[in-house]
Formats: C-alpha cells, sequence, structure tokens
C-alpha cells in the first residue's frame, strides 16, 4: 500500500490516468465514444487531464453517455460509492454541482467580455482598498503595486485579451492609489499614468500598462504556438481562429 509522501505515488497515479486516457481514445477511435468539437474542423475532445483535475466531454446522446460512464465504473471497480463519499466525508472534499469559478476564472461566460472579467477589477481594488494610500512610503506603494496589484490579472492575460476601456479602469484605479487618494475620491495627478510606466531610465517608474501587458502575454502564447504547431491545445485553437 502506498503511503503518503511516498515518492511512487506521483508516478504511480500517472500510470493509472494515462491508461484511462488510454482506454477513452481506444473508443474514440472505435466509435463507442463520441467527444466534442469546438469548430467544424477542429479534432474531437473527450477528456483533458489537468493536474489532479479530470474533465471529460462527450456528446450529448442516451448511449454516449451510457458508454462513458462504463468506461468510468471500470476505472473505479476497485472503490465503492460508499467508500468514495467516506474518503470526501474525511478529507472534507465539497461535491460541486455548479462550478462557478476554475482556476480563477468564470466557467459561465456572458456576452459581455468586460462583465466576466469585471471581478479581476474587484479583487484589485480590494487589495487597494485594505492598503493606507496615506501612510505607506512611495518605495513600499511601488512595491506593492508591482508585486501585487498588476500581478493579479496575469493568467486570466495569457488566456483572454482584455477590453481597453477595462484595461483604462484598473490603470485609473492603480493610479489613484499611487497618488494617496481613496478610490472614491479625486485628486490631481502630477504625472501622467502612461509617464510612469517608462522604464526608470526613461523617467518613469517602471509600472506595466496593463494593455501592453496583455497584448505581450497573449503574443508569448503565440510564440508556444509557433514553436509546437502539434500540441493538441494548438490544434483546437488553430481550428477555430484559422480554419482551412
Amino acid at each position: 500500500a502506498l503511503r503518503q509522501g511516498d515518492p511512487l505515488s506521483p508516478y504511480l497515479f500517472l500510470i493509472v490516468s494515462d491508461i484511462l486516457s488510454l482506454n477513452i481514445r481506444c473508443n474514440l477511435e472505435a466509435g463507442f465514444v463520441k467527444g466534442i468539437k469546438l469548430s467544424r474542423w477542429g479534432p474531437q475532445l473527450s477528456h483533458l487531464f489537468f493536474a489532479d483535475d479530470s474533465l471529460f466531454f462527450c456528446k450529448a446522446e442516451e448511449l454516449n453517455c451510457r458508454r462513458l460512464k462504463e468506461i468510468l465504473d471500470s476505472f473505479f471497480s476497485n472503490t465503492s460509492r460508499p467508500q468514495v463519499e467516506a474518503i470526501s466525508r474525511i478529507l472534507g472534499v465539497r461535491e460541486v454541482h455548479d462550478p462557478r469559478v476554475y482556476l480563477g476564472l468564470p466557467t459561465i461566460w456572458g456576452r459581455s467580455k468586460k462583465a466576466a472579467l469585471s471581478f479581476i477589477r474587484d479583487r484589485i481594488k480590494k487589495k487597494l482598498g485594505g492598503w493606507k494610500a496615506n501612510t505607506l512610503p512611495l518605495a513600499g506603494k511601488e512595491t506593492l503595486l508591482k508585486a501585487v496589484a498588476t500581478a493579479i490579472p496575469t493568467y486570466s492575460m495569457m488566456c483572454f485579451r482584455y477590453p481597453a476601456n477595462l484595461c483604462k479602469e484598473i490603470n485609473g484605479d492603480i493610479a489613484k492609489f499611487w497618488c494617496g487618494n481613496a478610490m472614491d475620491e479625486a485628486k490631481i495627478h502630477w504625472k501622467s499614468w502612461q509617464s510612469l510606466c517608462r522604464g526608470k531610465d526613461s523617467g518613469g517608474l517602471g509600472f506595466r500598462d496593463l494593455m501592453d501587458f496583455n497584448l505581450a502575454l497573449l503574443g508569448k502564447q503565440c510564440w508556444r504556438m509557433l514553436s509546437n504547431p502539434n500540441a493538441y491545445w494548438v490544434r483546437v485553437v488553430k481550428s477555430q481562429v484559422l480554419p482551412e
């Protein structure tokens, strides 16, 4: 039996997950299971394994769902449902029926990208509101803004292009904090935010302009696509934006 902290356990879990992935792929190729397609020319998507998360996708048909359930039942054949529930209770793991957020991003999007990503601005404003702008020295403000505030949207900016007005609003919130006033108060800004975003050798302070930062992170993803064109996620993205 494996004990907690056993150095072999991660590798054994990877082997087991690879077997499950192979089983699903074989059923997919044989036509027993039908995955989903994000576009007409894209590859079928049947499952994604990320860290300790397993996501399964299939066409919404009764026979298709039953076949996928059979595959999962065979995979979990040594663990009964009561055992799973007991383990969940012991570890304090709750069953979530409607996950609103996954990896820090919303799972349900509406038509407005700004509305979907507005929670990022709310998080930044909450951080800024918890810091006492009038009592912090300028060096302390600079460190907090660079290390915390402008780092909050980094992951989401690697995935999505932010609306320009949302970037301007977040930049404005950060600029207000730098000038030492509260979020709902007006105060003269003696230096424009664009000037503060310049490098220190050019008379600025090296703050991030979030619009430029967003484009730089998306450019990094484009470089990953060009460096590894045969990756599965690259084929999915290209089928949507570059259909043949």
